[in-house]
């Protein structure tokens, strides 16, 4: 395809991966939580919810039809 394999024997040193990561993951991003899409999305979701009260006994029986150690949908 266009992807290439890297073989690593050894571990890269922290004086190389702290510059690298730290100005991705170390600073706290500023967002605009004003932006119309966000508004949207909050809107569209809050309106789909439904509030009512969870039962125990209708969890206790869908967990019981469950299968352990299978994964959701079409294999």
């Amino acid at each position: 395809m266009g992807t290439k394999n890297i073989e690593s024997r050894e571990p890269i040193p922290m004086a190389e991966v702290d510059p690298y990561w730290k100005p991705l993951w170390g600073e706290e991003a500023q967002l605009n939580e004003r932006t119309e899409w966000i508004r949207r999305e909050a809107n569209r979701k809050m309106g789909n919810m439904d509030l009512g009260l969870i039962q125990i006994m209708k969890i206790t029986t869908l967990l019981s039809k469950a299968h352990n150690w299978k994964s959701p949908g079409n294999d």
